[in-house]
């Protein structure tokens, strides 16, 4: 299952850097990627000259990695990294990371002044994730993140509704989703 991972990985890693680069928004030094998997998107970005580096949870996903700068660790109100980020990516992690206000503060603190968030999640209204079985997540609209940013002193650039097209990746078409 490993090549699936990569496979996945190497086709999510070039939809962000399509989207970054549509948006003008790659020109960075340096970026913390939250949630590696099993570290492509970072490695992709070194790949561009970018010095990145990310942290990833599952230690498994850490000893299969592609890129040797993904460690293990897990962000949280806790995470300590003396270090300061022209980017900051959480790929379909920030459901995982509770209430989102001190976790946006946070992240903010560890920005240059110039630097920037990119959260790349589900939008609920383009989800077909029942949450129910999820009841610990949060899918945020973008009005519900304009005021989140507000809050934290963010300012929200874009807000894009951006449904993978990774179904057609497989079997022609024949899967429309992955959950």
């Amino acid at each position: 299952m490993r090549w699936l991972h990569l496979y996945i990985g190497k086709i999510n890693s070039g939809s962000y850097i399509e989207y970054l680069k549509e948006k003008n928004a790659l020109d960075v030094r340096t970026c913390l990627d939250i949630g590696s998997d099993m570290g492509i998107f970072v490695n992709d970005l070194n790949l561009l000259g970018i010095d990145a580096e990310g942290i990833e949870s599952d230690q498994n996903r850490v000893n299969s990695a592609v890129s040797p700068k993904i460690k293990y660790a897990t962000f949280g109100l806790d995470y300590s990294d003396d270090k300061k980020y022209d980017l900051i990516s959480l790929p379909q992690v920030i459901y995982f990371l509770g209430d989102i206000i001190p976790l946006l503060t946070k992240l903010k603190s560890m920005l240059n002044p110039n630097g920037f968030i990119f959260i790349v999640s589900v939008s609920p209204e383009s989800s077909n994730i029942h949450m129910s079985k999820y009841p610990n997540h949060k899918l945020y609209s973008k009005k519900e993140y304009s005021e989140i940013c507000s809050k934290v002193g963010l300012k929200l650039i874009d807000y894009t509704d951006y449904k993978s097209n990774i179904g057609t990746a497989f079997n022609d078409g024949k899967i429309l989703s992955i959950i």
